[in-house]
């Protein structure tokens, strides 16, 4: 509904505002071959994943007519977690890549083994679970430096961006 007039925002019985996230990856990869690690994290910034039609033009008698094809999905969620002092986010992610490959021997199990499905939750302020996004195909595709000060008493932040195949509401 495209909102324009005040009497329409009025009649918004509960507005969608901006909610708790979590991450949870039921089976991390390059976690322990004894330990079906299921990880929650709870992430300081994330998006709600986008998704698109793609289209094929036709043509009858010079006329062009567009139909929908294919879904397409932007494939990156980028998310802001707070690091705590166990470096866990750090170290999943870490463990996580190098079972992709491992930067100093070039061993890794591959495509597979790596990537896996996650849950997105959205949470209110009471932690009850509002919406959960089912993410497919997900691995820890970049982690960018991240800043470290004496001077900061600011709260680490460890951002990821993961990529996945395709998303779909559970």
């Amino acid at each position: 509904m495209a909102v324009g007039r005040l009497a329409q925002v009025r009649s918004i019985a509960a507005p969608a505002k901006e909610f708790l996230w979590e991450l949870v990856i039921p089976q991390v990869p390059g976690a322990a071959a004894d330990a079906s690690l299921a990880l929650t994290l709870r992430a300081r910034t994330a998006v709600i994943p986008g998704e698109g039609t793609a289209s094929v033009t036709s043509w009858f008698k010079g006329v062009p007519t567009k139909h929908p094809s294919q879904k397409t999905f932007p494939g990156i969620l980028p998310m802001r977690f707070e690091e705590g002092l166990d470096a866990t986010v750090l170290s999943t992610i870490k463990a996580w890549n190098k079972a992709w490959i491992d930067a100093g021997t070039g061993d890794g199990e591959g495509e597979a083994a790596v990537k896996t499905d996650a849950l997105l939750r959205v949470l209110d302020h009471s932690d009850e679970i509002v919406t959960t996004i089912h993410l497919y195909g997900v691995y820890p595709e970049t982690v960018p430096d991240a800043s470290l000060s004496y001077e900061s008493s600011n709260l680490l932040h460890i951002d990821v961006n993961f990529s996945y195949d395709y998303w779909d509401l559970e």
